[in-house]
């Protein structure tokens, strides 16, 4: 069985930075974060595996100690219990796809 999921369906779950989820089962939750500049996500931890996806712009994703710059088209895996965290120091929009594992 398919599921359509139009943009109009989303929910907003942040304000700042906006984020709004798109989809969710016992398997899957898909997000898509909008970060402006000087917007983060301060460093968590969670118990999952989450996919990020660079959909726009680009940012700075720090896991644990490390941080990387992405750019639109690159993804990065992070695995269960790692520390994460986002940060948008350009004048440019970020936009991320989370997909969480569940």
């Amino acid at each position: 069985m398919y599921k359509i999921i139009r943009s109009e369906d989303k929910t907003q779950i942040l304000e700042k930075p906006k984020a709004f989820l798109y989809h969710k089962n016992n398997e899957i939750e898909l997000v898509k974060l909008n970060l402006q500049q000087n917007n983060e996500v301060a460093l968590h931890i969670n118990p999952i595996k989450v996919v990020f996806y660079v959909i726009e712009g680009s940012g700075v994703l720090t896991i644990g100690t490390s941080s990387y710059t992405l750019q639109a088209g690159d993804m990065a895996e992070v695995h269960p219990d790692e520390e994460r965290g986002w940060s948008n120091p350009n004048p440019e929009s970020l936009k991320i796809l989370v997909i969480k594992t569940l």
